[in-house]
């Protein structure tokens, strides 16, 4: 009897052991339709069950309450019904989930990270920087007749 409660005991342990914290914040880069969003989930736990929150910083979306959060068989699910999003991760890292991200029947790839996720900006043309590939000069122009003088820079 002794033997079977140490092994079962061990047994557990173990089990506790290889289980994955997945509680912290997760940063990914979703891409639909030429865009790429940043998306961040906020997971935390508290006994037996989890909660989270999703932000979206380029939509200027933070906190927003996910309605169902299940992490079974080292499988996260993330879903929120108002919006009709719902996660569904592949593989679990220690740093890393790979998953998929479901909105209204669209499915995109969606890597989360701990680390967070920094969108370059894209270079515009019509946001020019110095030094201008180009000469730039400043002009006065004076209406005598309004006796109004005009800057351009």
């Amino acid at each position: 009897m002794k033997r079977l409660l140490f092994l079962i005991t061990i047994i557990t342990i173990s089990f506790n052991a290889l289980a994955q914290d997945i509680t912290g914040e997760w940063n990914g880069l979703l891409k639909v339709q030429g865009m790429k969003l940043r998306i961040v989930f906020h997971i935390s736990k508290t006994d037996n069950r989890y909660a989270a929150a999703m932000d979206s910083p380029d939509q200027g979306a933070k906190g927003i309450p996910m309605s169902a959060v299940t992490f079974v068989n080292n499988v996260l699910t993330l879903e929120m019904k108002a919006a009709s999003i719902k996660y569904i991760s592949e593989t679990i890292s220690s740093d890393s989930i790979k998953g998929t991200f479901a909105q209204m029947g669209q499915k995109f790839p969606l890597n989360l990270y701990r680390k967070e996720v920094v969108q370059q900006k894209p270079k515009r043309p019509q946001e020019p920087t110095l030094p201008y590939p180009y000469k730039s000069e400043d002009i006065t122009f004076y209406n005598a007749k309004d006796n109004i003088r005009l800057y351009m820079d």
